[in-house]
Protein backbone atom coordinates (compact mmCIF):
# COMPACT_ATOMS: atom_id res chain seq x y z
CA UNK A 1 0.00 0.00 0.00
CA UNK A 2 3.11 2.48 0.79
CA UNK A 3 4.12 1.70 -2.89
CA UNK A 4 1.28 2.44 -4.34
CA UNK A 5 0.18 5.93 -2.17
CA UNK A 6 3.83 6.96 -3.70
CA UNK A 7 2.44 6.34 -7.31
CA UNK A 8 -0.16 7.78 -6.71
CA UNK A 9 1.33 10.93 -5.14
CA UNK A 10 3.61 11.39 -8.29
CA UNK A 11 1.35 10.87 -10.34
CA UNK A 12 -0.43 13.88 -9.02
CA UNK A 13 2.30 15.64 -9.02
CA UNK A 14 2.70 15.33 -12.28
CA UNK A 15 -0.31 16.01 -13.06
CA UNK A 16 -0.28 19.49 -11.46
CA UNK A 17 3.04 20.29 -13.45
CA UNK A 18 1.13 19.65 -16.79
CA UNK A 19 -2.20 21.68 -15.56
CA UNK A 20 0.02 24.41 -14.18
CA UNK A 21 2.42 24.28 -17.64
CA UNK A 22 -1.49 24.83 -19.43
CA UNK A 23 -2.28 27.69 -17.45
CA UNK A 24 1.27 28.98 -17.66
CA UNK A 25 1.32 28.64 -21.38
CA UNK A 26 -2.02 30.41 -22.30
CA UNK A 27 -2.35 33.13 -19.26
CA UNK A 28 1.57 33.37 -18.32
CA UNK A 29 0.80 36.66 -16.40
CA UNK A 30 -2.50 36.14 -15.26
CA UNK A 31 -1.59 32.59 -13.66
CA UNK A 32 0.77 34.33 -11.52
CA UNK A 33 -0.55 37.35 -10.24
CA UNK A 34 -3.62 34.98 -9.37
CA UNK A 35 -1.65 32.08 -7.97
CA UNK A 36 0.42 34.03 -6.05
CA UNK A 37 -2.65 36.44 -4.67
CA UNK A 38 -4.38 32.94 -3.44
CA UNK A 39 -2.12 30.30 -3.28
CA UNK A 40 0.83 32.38 -1.72
CA UNK A 41 -0.50 33.66 1.36
CA UNK A 42 -1.78 30.27 2.63
CA UNK A 43 1.28 28.97 1.95
CA UNK A 44 3.42 31.10 3.60
CA UNK A 45 0.95 30.74 6.68
CA UNK A 46 0.95 27.03 6.76
CA UNK A 47 4.51 26.29 5.87
CA UNK A 48 5.58 28.79 8.86
CA UNK A 49 3.06 27.21 11.35
CA UNK A 50 4.91 23.36 9.89
CA UNK A 51 8.32 24.80 10.31
CA UNK A 52 7.83 26.13 13.77
CA UNK A 53 6.81 22.85 14.85
CA UNK A 54 9.56 20.89 13.78
CA UNK A 55 11.74 23.82 15.09
CA UNK A 56 12.12 25.13 11.76
CA UNK A 57 14.48 21.92 11.25
CA UNK A 58 17.65 23.74 13.46
CA UNK A 59 19.89 22.32 16.09
CA UNK A 60 19.19 25.64 18.71
CA UNK A 61 16.02 26.30 20.45
CA UNK A 62 15.97 29.86 19.03
CA UNK A 63 18.15 29.61 16.07
CA UNK A 64 15.36 30.52 14.11
CA UNK A 65 14.72 34.55 15.66
CA UNK A 66 18.00 35.38 13.58
CA UNK A 67 16.72 34.64 10.61
CA UNK A 68 13.42 35.92 11.86
CA UNK A 69 14.94 39.32 12.86
CA UNK A 70 16.07 39.52 9.26
CA UNK A 71 12.80 39.57 7.85
CA UNK A 72 11.65 42.06 10.19
CA UNK A 73 14.87 44.26 9.10
CA UNK A 74 14.30 43.83 5.19
CA UNK A 75 10.41 44.28 5.55
CA UNK A 76 10.92 47.28 7.48
CA UNK A 77 13.31 48.89 4.65
CA UNK A 78 11.35 48.06 1.89
CA UNK A 79 8.27 49.71 3.60
CA UNK A 80 10.55 52.55 4.30
CA UNK A 81 11.20 53.41 0.48
CA UNK A 82 7.79 55.30 -0.23
CA UNK A 83 7.54 56.64 3.39
CA UNK A 84 8.25 59.93 3.68
CA UNK A 85 9.58 59.90 7.43
CA UNK A 86 11.46 56.43 7.04
CA UNK A 87 12.92 57.26 3.80
CA UNK A 88 16.47 57.68 5.70
CA UNK A 89 16.22 54.18 6.91
CA UNK A 90 15.81 53.22 3.41
CA UNK A 91 18.60 55.13 1.55
CA UNK A 92 20.95 54.32 4.75
CA UNK A 93 20.36 50.12 4.25
CA UNK A 94 20.73 50.83 0.53
CA UNK A 95 24.16 52.54 0.91
CA UNK A 96 25.43 49.34 2.94
CA UNK A 97 24.35 47.17 0.42
CA UNK A 98 22.34 45.20 3.33
CA UNK A 99 19.32 44.08 0.48
CA UNK A 100 21.99 41.93 -0.45
CA UNK A 101 23.96 41.31 1.99
CA UNK A 102 21.06 40.04 4.55
CA UNK A 103 19.18 37.30 2.39
CA UNK A 104 22.64 35.44 1.85
CA UNK A 105 23.42 36.25 5.24
CA UNK A 106 20.55 34.31 6.34
CA UNK A 107 21.42 31.22 4.15
CA UNK A 108 25.21 30.93 5.18
CA UNK A 109 24.23 31.04 8.68
CA UNK A 110 21.23 28.77 7.94
CA UNK A 111 23.98 26.31 7.32
CA UNK A 112 25.59 26.93 11.01
CA UNK A 113 22.11 26.62 12.49
CA UNK A 114 21.92 22.59 11.37
CA UNK A 115 25.24 21.70 11.63
CA UNK A 116 26.53 23.62 15.20
CA UNK A 117 24.59 22.50 18.60
CA UNK A 118 26.69 25.30 20.86
CA UNK A 119 26.33 28.85 20.68
CA UNK A 120 29.86 30.19 21.29
CA UNK A 121 30.71 28.58 17.64
CA UNK A 122 27.64 29.57 15.87
CA UNK A 123 28.18 33.16 17.18
CA UNK A 124 31.98 33.10 16.04
CA UNK A 125 30.62 31.60 12.74
CA UNK A 126 28.04 34.25 12.58
CA UNK A 127 30.45 37.12 12.68
CA UNK A 128 33.11 35.83 10.81
CA UNK A 129 30.62 35.37 7.64
CA UNK A 130 28.62 38.46 7.76
CA UNK A 131 32.63 40.31 7.96
CA UNK A 132 33.10 38.13 5.05
CA UNK A 133 30.09 38.96 2.77
CA UNK A 134 30.51 42.83 4.25
CA UNK A 135 33.93 42.64 2.03
CA UNK A 136 32.24 40.54 -0.88
CA UNK A 137 29.43 42.96 -0.46
CA UNK A 138 31.30 46.08 -0.67
CA UNK A 139 31.24 48.88 -2.95
CA UNK A 140 34.77 48.95 -3.87
CA UNK A 141 33.50 45.54 -5.31
CA UNK A 142 30.29 47.49 -7.02
CA UNK A 143 31.83 46.80 -11.01
CA UNK A 144 32.40 43.15 -10.36
CA UNK A 145 28.84 42.69 -9.23
CA UNK A 146 26.90 44.21 -12.23
CA UNK A 147 28.39 41.45 -14.40
CA UNK A 148 28.24 38.53 -11.83
CA UNK A 149 25.73 35.61 -12.03
CA UNK A 150 26.66 34.35 -8.97
CA UNK A 151 25.96 38.09 -7.16
CA UNK A 152 22.51 38.17 -9.22
CA UNK A 153 21.56 34.47 -8.11
CA UNK A 154 22.37 35.47 -4.67
CA UNK A 155 20.54 38.65 -4.24
CA UNK A 156 17.47 38.63 -7.46
CA UNK A 157 17.32 34.61 -8.27
CA UNK A 158 17.52 33.68 -4.33
CA UNK A 159 14.14 34.72 -2.99
CA UNK A 160 12.05 34.26 -6.03
CA UNK A 161 13.03 31.70 -8.47
CA UNK A 162 15.59 30.10 -6.91
CA UNK A 163 13.64 29.57 -4.06
CA UNK A 164 9.71 28.05 -5.88
CA UNK A 165 12.03 26.08 -8.32
CA UNK A 166 15.52 25.35 -7.29
CA UNK A 167 14.69 24.92 -3.72
CA UNK A 168 11.05 22.34 -4.47
CA UNK A 169 13.75 20.34 -7.05
CA UNK A 170 16.19 19.98 -4.13
CA UNK A 171 13.40 18.95 -1.80
CA UNK A 172 11.88 16.51 -4.39
CA UNK A 173 14.90 15.03 -5.22
CA UNK A 174 16.39 14.48 -1.96
CA UNK A 175 12.72 12.39 -1.18
CA UNK A 176 12.84 10.58 -4.21
CA UNK A 177 16.21 9.37 -3.39
CA UNK A 178 16.07 8.66 0.03
CA UNK A 179 13.00 6.73 -0.66
CA UNK A 180 14.35 5.02 -3.75
CA UNK A 181 11.23 5.99 -5.39
CA UNK A 182 10.80 5.21 -9.28
CA UNK A 183 7.96 7.27 -9.79
CA UNK A 184 9.74 9.99 -7.42
CA UNK A 185 12.75 10.07 -9.87
CA UNK A 186 9.74 10.43 -12.55
CA UNK A 187 8.10 13.39 -11.19
CA UNK A 188 11.44 15.08 -10.95
CA UNK A 189 12.38 14.41 -14.85
CA UNK A 190 8.74 16.03 -15.19
CA UNK A 191 9.93 18.94 -12.98
CA UNK A 192 12.79 19.99 -15.32
CA UNK A 193 11.52 18.89 -18.62
CA UNK A 194 8.28 20.61 -18.87
CA UNK A 195 9.50 23.87 -17.97
CA UNK A 196 11.92 23.39 -20.70
CA UNK A 197 9.71 22.48 -23.15
CA UNK A 198 7.30 25.30 -21.81
CA UNK A 199 10.42 27.99 -22.08
CA UNK A 200 11.87 26.96 -25.63
CA UNK A 201 8.24 26.35 -27.64
CA UNK A 202 7.56 28.91 -30.24
CA UNK A 203 5.68 32.28 -29.44
CA UNK A 204 2.14 31.80 -29.43
CA UNK A 205 0.19 33.96 -32.20
CA UNK A 206 -0.51 37.57 -31.77
CA UNK A 207 -3.58 38.00 -29.05
CA UNK A 208 -2.87 33.80 -27.54
CA UNK A 209 -0.73 35.71 -24.74
CA UNK A 210 -3.06 38.67 -24.47
CA UNK A 211 -2.15 40.36 -21.39
CA UNK A 212 -4.75 42.57 -19.84
CA UNK A 213 -4.53 46.53 -19.22
CA UNK A 214 -5.20 45.56 -15.42
CA UNK A 215 -2.43 42.64 -15.86
CA UNK A 216 0.13 44.27 -16.99
CA UNK A 217 -0.60 47.36 -14.62
CA UNK A 218 -0.60 44.91 -11.46
CA UNK A 219 2.53 43.32 -12.80
CA UNK A 220 4.32 46.70 -12.75
CA UNK A 221 2.81 47.83 -9.47
CA UNK A 222 4.07 51.64 -9.66
CA UNK A 223 7.34 49.63 -9.91
CA UNK A 224 6.68 47.91 -6.93
CA UNK A 225 5.48 44.70 -8.27
CA UNK A 226 7.19 41.73 -10.12
CA UNK A 227 7.89 43.60 -13.47
CA UNK A 228 12.18 44.56 -12.54
CA UNK A 229 12.28 40.78 -11.92
CA UNK A 230 11.52 40.01 -15.37
CA UNK A 231 13.78 42.54 -16.92
CA UNK A 232 16.30 42.04 -14.56
CA UNK A 233 16.92 38.66 -15.95
CA UNK A 234 16.84 39.52 -19.65
CA UNK A 235 18.84 41.95 -19.60
CA UNK A 236 21.56 39.87 -16.88
CA UNK A 237 21.52 37.30 -19.49
CA UNK A 238 21.71 39.43 -22.59
CA UNK A 239 18.13 38.42 -23.83
CA UNK A 240 17.42 41.42 -24.97
CA UNK A 241 18.60 44.53 -26.29
CA UNK A 242 17.39 47.57 -23.83
CA UNK A 243 18.65 50.69 -21.90
CA UNK A 244 19.93 50.52 -17.99
CA UNK A 245 17.27 49.39 -15.56
CA UNK A 246 15.94 51.64 -13.48
CA UNK A 247 12.54 53.24 -12.94
CA UNK A 248 11.47 55.10 -15.66
CA UNK A 249 7.84 57.48 -16.51
CA UNK A 250 4.87 55.08 -15.40
CA UNK A 251 3.12 56.72 -18.46
CA UNK A 252 5.60 55.74 -21.03
CA UNK A 253 5.61 52.38 -19.76
CA UNK A 254 2.11 52.07 -19.99
CA UNK A 255 1.98 53.78 -23.26
CA UNK A 256 4.40 51.54 -24.82
CA UNK A 257 2.57 48.42 -26.19
CA UNK A 258 3.97 47.16 -29.52
CA UNK A 259 7.27 45.44 -30.43
CA UNK A 260 7.35 41.78 -30.97
CA UNK A 261 10.65 40.99 -32.96
CA UNK A 262 12.55 44.46 -33.08
CA UNK A 263 12.24 46.21 -29.54
CA UNK A 264 12.25 49.92 -29.98
CA UNK A 265 14.95 51.94 -28.41
CA UNK A 266 12.47 54.43 -26.71
CA UNK A 267 11.77 54.80 -23.01
CA UNK A 268 9.43 52.03 -23.09
CA UNK A 269 11.24 49.62 -24.72
CA UNK A 270 11.33 47.10 -21.48
CA UNK A 271 7.86 47.09 -21.06
CA UNK A 272 7.85 45.41 -24.56
CA UNK A 273 9.97 43.14 -23.69
CA UNK A 274 8.79 41.92 -20.78
CA UNK A 275 5.21 41.53 -22.42
CA UNK A 276 5.13 41.32 -25.55
CA UNK A 277 8.81 39.87 -26.52
CA UNK A 278 8.78 36.28 -27.95
CA UNK A 279 11.67 35.44 -24.87
CA UNK A 280 10.06 37.67 -22.58
CA UNK A 281 6.63 35.61 -22.94
CA UNK A 282 8.90 32.64 -22.71
CA UNK A 283 10.64 33.48 -19.28
CA UNK A 284 7.16 34.70 -17.96
CA UNK A 285 5.78 31.29 -18.51
CA UNK A 286 8.56 29.58 -16.51
CA UNK A 287 7.95 32.08 -13.80
CA UNK A 288 4.06 31.48 -13.67
CA UNK A 289 4.67 27.35 -14.15
CA UNK A 290 7.46 27.92 -11.27
CA UNK A 291 5.10 29.86 -8.79
CA UNK A 292 2.24 27.91 -9.42
CA UNK A 293 3.50 24.38 -9.34
CA UNK A 294 5.80 25.44 -5.98
CA UNK A 295 2.37 26.38 -4.20
CA UNK A 296 0.33 23.41 -5.47
CA UNK A 297 3.33 20.81 -4.52
CA UNK A 298 3.27 22.13 -1.21
CA UNK A 299 -0.47 21.40 -0.89
CA UNK A 300 -0.75 18.04 -2.33
CA UNK A 301 1.95 16.91 0.19
CA UNK A 302 -0.74 16.84 3.34
CA UNK A 303 -0.10 12.75 3.71
CA UNK A 304 3.72 13.20 3.46
CA UNK A 305 4.33 15.69 5.83
CA UNK A 306 1.24 16.63 7.36
CA UNK A 307 1.37 20.70 7.64
CA UNK A 308 -2.39 20.19 8.25
CA UNK A 309 -2.38 18.71 11.35
CA UNK A 310 -2.00 21.55 14.10
CA UNK A 311 -4.04 23.04 16.76
CA UNK A 312 -7.63 23.75 15.66
CA UNK A 313 -7.31 27.48 17.31
CA UNK A 314 -3.78 27.84 14.97
CA UNK A 315 -5.82 26.50 11.86
CA UNK A 316 -8.64 28.77 12.08
CA UNK A 317 -5.91 32.10 12.76
CA UNK A 318 -4.35 30.78 9.61
CA UNK A 319 -7.72 31.05 7.53
CA UNK A 320 -9.05 33.98 8.74
CA UNK A 321 -5.41 35.87 7.94
CA UNK A 322 -5.65 34.14 4.81
CA UNK A 323 -9.55 35.20 3.75
CA UNK A 324 -8.34 39.02 4.88
CA UNK A 325 -4.94 38.75 2.74
CA UNK A 326 -7.14 37.75 -0.57
CA UNK A 327 -9.75 40.68 0.22
CA UNK A 328 -6.58 42.84 0.40
CA UNK A 329 -5.20 41.82 -2.70
CA UNK A 330 -8.77 41.73 -4.72
CA UNK A 331 -9.43 45.64 -3.47
CA UNK A 332 -6.00 46.63 -4.45
CA UNK A 333 -3.14 44.00 -5.33
CA UNK A 334 -0.36 47.00 -4.94
CA UNK A 335 -1.90 47.55 -1.12
CA UNK A 336 -1.41 43.23 -0.73
CA UNK A 337 2.20 43.30 -2.03
CA UNK A 338 2.77 45.26 0.93
CA UNK A 339 1.31 43.58 3.84
CA UNK A 340 2.03 40.61 2.75
CA UNK A 341 5.77 41.16 1.59
CA UNK A 342 7.03 40.57 5.13
CA UNK A 343 5.29 36.43 5.26
CA UNK A 344 6.50 36.05 1.77
CA UNK A 345 9.86 37.45 2.33
CA UNK A 346 10.28 35.93 5.73
CA UNK A 347 9.07 32.27 5.06
CA UNK A 348 12.14 32.22 2.28
CA UNK A 349 14.37 33.15 5.02
CA UNK A 350 12.67 30.80 7.41
CA UNK A 351 13.00 27.48 5.24
CA UNK A 352 16.57 27.81 4.51
CA UNK A 353 17.67 25.65 7.24
CA UNK A 354 15.21 22.78 5.19
CA UNK A 355 16.98 23.69 2.02
CA UNK A 356 20.06 23.35 3.28
CA UNK A 357 19.20 20.06 4.71
CA UNK A 358 18.02 18.81 1.24
CA UNK A 359 21.02 19.61 -0.32
CA UNK A 360 23.25 17.37 2.23
CA UNK A 361 20.65 14.57 2.23
CA UNK A 362 21.36 14.95 -1.30
CA UNK A 363 24.54 14.33 -1.60
CA UNK A 364 24.38 11.77 0.95
CA UNK A 365 21.72 9.51 -0.91
CA UNK A 366 23.74 9.91 -3.62
CA UNK A 367 26.87 8.41 -2.34
CA UNK A 368 24.70 5.78 -0.83
CA UNK A 369 22.89 5.04 -4.07
CA UNK A 370 26.73 5.02 -6.18
CA UNK A 371 28.26 2.60 -3.10
CA UNK A 372 24.76 0.23 -3.84
CA UNK A 373 25.91 0.54 -6.97
CA UNK A 374 29.10 -0.55 -7.22
CA UNK A 375 28.38 -3.33 -4.23
CA UNK A 376 26.25 -5.10 -7.17
CA UNK A 377 28.89 -5.28 -9.68
CA UNK A 378 31.33 -7.07 -8.12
Amino acid sequence: MKGFSEWRIDLLNIGLMLGSALFAFFFPFETFLLAYAILGPLHYLTEISWLHDRNYFTKGRYDFVFLLLIGVLISFGILAKDNHFNRPLYDQMIEANLFDLLPVLALFTALLFVTLTKTIPKLIGTIAIYLGLSWFFSRERAEIHQTSTLVFGLTVLLPTLIHVYLFTFFFMFFGALKTRSKSGILSVAALVIIPIILFFFPPSPPGVNHVSRYGKETYYANGNGFFYLNAAILSHFNLIETPPIEDGNEEDLLASSSGTENLPTRKGSLWDAVFFSGIGISLMRFIAFAYLYHYLNWFSKTEIIRWHQVPRRRLLGVIAIWVLSCVIYAYDYQLGLACLFFLSFTHVLLEFPLNILSMIGIAQESIGVIRSWQSRRR
